[in-house]
Formats: structure tokens, sequence, C-alpha cells
């Protein structure tokens, strides 16, 4: 808790949090048995030390911050690549020429196994 000399030379500060932050500085200031939500971020505050991290622990956390972000650029290029994929067949469909390919690829499919019509028809559950 803060002493009176501190406290005299407190700030007070506005901002924004959304509710579910609210509601969790409520909740710790209850766990905490502290007399308010602001006390709950002072203390935060003066727990957090950047510097205390030793070297070990330091370069662990920016190994797996580097491999982290390294499988965040794949996962946004496997997106891309997903994307154009998507983009490409939406424009396949608009083509008639792309339906009477594969119109022409299902007759011939169908001709050389006679069996396959029944048996899509009993997938789809439309015999």
């Amino acid at each position: 808790m803060a002493t009176t000399q501190e406290q005299a030379r407190m700030v007070r500060k506005q901002y924004h949090l959304s509710i579910q932050q609210v509601r969790r500085l409520e909740r710790l200031r209850d766990e905490l048995n502290l007399d308010s939500e602001a006390e709950v971020v002072r203390r935060a505050i003066e727990m957090f030390d950047p510097d205390a991290l030793a070297a070990s622990e330091r370069e662990l956390v920016e190994a797996v911050a580097r491999d982290l972000l390294a499988r965040i650029h794949t996962l946004n290029a496997n997106v891309e690549a997903t994307l154009a994929r998507a983009r490409a067949a939406r424009e396949r469909m608009a083509d008639p020429e792309w339906h009477a390919r594969v119109r022409e690829r299902t007759r011939r499919e169908a001709a050389a196994d006679p069996a396959l019509v029944p048996a899509v028809a009993t997938l789809v559950g439309a015999e």
C-alpha cells in the first residue's frame, strides 16, 4: 500500500478497459483483499520488472518469440495461398467452359464405370 507521502504525489489517470478487464480487476481485488482496483494495478506495475529476467531466461523468451513469429508468418502465407486458391475456384465457377469440361469428364467417367452413377446416388441418398 502506498504511504501518505506517496499518495500525495499520485496522479489520477483515466484508462479505457473492456468489461472483462474490469471484472478481472475486481476479482483480483477481492482475492487479494485490497481496497481498490487501482491498488491491483499499482502492484502489478511495481511487480513487473523487464530487467528481472536472467540472461538465459531472456534468451529462451526471445527464442520462443522468434519461433512463434516464424509460425505466424508461415500461417499467414498459408492463409494467403488458400485465399488465392479460393479466388481461382470462384473464377472457375463462373466460367461456362470449365462447367462444360467437368460435364464431359463426368460423362466419360460414368461411361467407363457403369457402377459409378448408382454408387454416387447411394452415397448422396438419391436412390
